[in-house]
């Protein structure tokens, strides 16, 4: 299972956001669940170990659950505010002998087909590794950009999903295929040739590593653009509907980006990055808009930085109002959450006292969910 931020992924990161990674999650779940135990130093200087190491006589580390609650959950999803993380135990698994990847073009309405084909991988069991959907605005300016040589070709810039399965056996791989090409040839998509030459992505990300660079890079494209992004979990049948809203959310906000197209000369873009089959019946979205920096052409723009910020806590409030569940949280959209009071109050009150617990003096990771210290609100 890979990070899809590449070189720029930490363990301890990605343990305190849940990282799903850029392949292998709808496998594997987040990096969490292969989670075994933590040595954790508190703000306060103490240092702890969790899960079998709880017990001064163990050895080596082997389970997280037991000896207790299971306070490395407690520090997984953090992002940072509890404690630092210096040791962590991980499980591994060889990869399997067998691999197949598939990659098609889908038909119209591709985002509920898309959805419709996840639900029922999930609802017949079938053990996939990875399933990843492209948008058409990702794949025409992905294109454009020279991102994918492999669809160049493509007389409609439409959208594109891939599979990839692994197996212990030929049989075993067989059936998956099977099972799979059925599920989504019967949604009249069109699949692409075995060789990543012929527009099947899925080798690529599998066979070459292509999840270290696939997720992140493709909100730079555009040189001189920037992410204003977010990164949630949404029920599958969800997303949809999700994206439609994003659409109209951007022409709602139009007066806001075209003051932006008058400075640069062009207009910021909304959408998602590719929407990836996660754990269960899940998929993160990756949502939000590229612009410019303040920094422009020789020239600071405040007004491109405030309407930036502006246009991004818009647009964070109303994924939120969908019930998404974000999962890495910065500083901004930390404290968005508790300013919109998106928090059920019984739970954010509980994250509060554990903090002051913890880390009286608030030197951790200082502002985070409103978290100041000193009296400070």
């Amino acid at each position: 299972m890979g990070p899809g931020s590449g070189l720029t992924s930490s363990v301890g990161g990605g343990l305190s956001h849940h990282s799903v990674g850029g392949g292998g999650c709808a496998k594997y779940g987040p990096c969490t669940n292969q989670l075994v135990s933590l040595e954790v130093v508190l703000p306060t200087g103490e240092i702890i170990e969790t899960g079998s190491q709880a017990n001064k006589y163990s050895k080596l580390p082997f389970n997280r659950f037991g000896n207790g609650p299971d306070l490395a959950g407690f520090f997984c999803g953090d992002n940072g505010i509890f404690g630092v993380k210096t040791k962590v135990s991980l499980q591994v698994f060889p990869k399997p002998e067998f691999a197949e990847y598939k990659t098609f073009l889908m038909p119209c309405k591709p985002a509920e087909t898309a959805a419709q084909i996840m639900t029922e991988i999930r609802q017949n069991g079938i053990d996939v590794y990875d399933t990843m959907y492209f948008m058409d605005l990702i794949v025409s300016i992905g294109i454009q950009y020279g991102m994918f040589p492999m669809w160049e070709h493509l007389k409609r810039k439409r959208v594109v999903i891939f599979y990839t399965v692994e197996a212990n056996s030929e049989t075993e791989l067989k059936a998956k295929v099977t099972q799979l090409d059925k599920i989504i040839l019967g949604k009249k998509a069109e699949e692409f040739g075995p060789e990543i030459s012929d527009g099947n992505i899925a080798k690529w990300h599998y066979e070459e590593q292509g999840h270290w660079l696939i997720a992140h890079n493709l909100w730079g494209l555009i040189p001189g653009f920037d992410p204003v992004d977010a990164e949630c979990h949404v029920p599958i049948n969800a997303y949809p509907k999700i994206m439609k809203d994003l659409d109209q959310w951007d022409i709602e906000h139009s007066e806001d980006m075209q003051k932006i197209l008058e400075i640069t000369g062009m207009r910021p873009i909304t959408g998602t990055g590719p929407i990836i089959l996660t754990e269960g019946s899940n998929i993160e979205l990756t949502c939000g808009f590229t612009s410019f920096p303040s920094y422009y052409n020789g020239e600071k723009h405040e007004n491109i930085k405030e309407i930036n910020l502006k246009l991004w806590k818009s647009l964070l409030e109303r994924l939120i109002k969908h019930g998404a569940m974000f999962y890495m949280f910065g500083d901004i959209l930390s404290r968005h959450m508790v300013n919109i009071q998106g928090y059920q109050k019984g739970y954010y009150e509980l994250m509060k006292k554990i903090k002051d617990t913890i880390d009286p003096k608030h030197i951790l990771s200082r502002g985070k969910y409103n978290f100041w210290g000193n009296g400070r609100k």
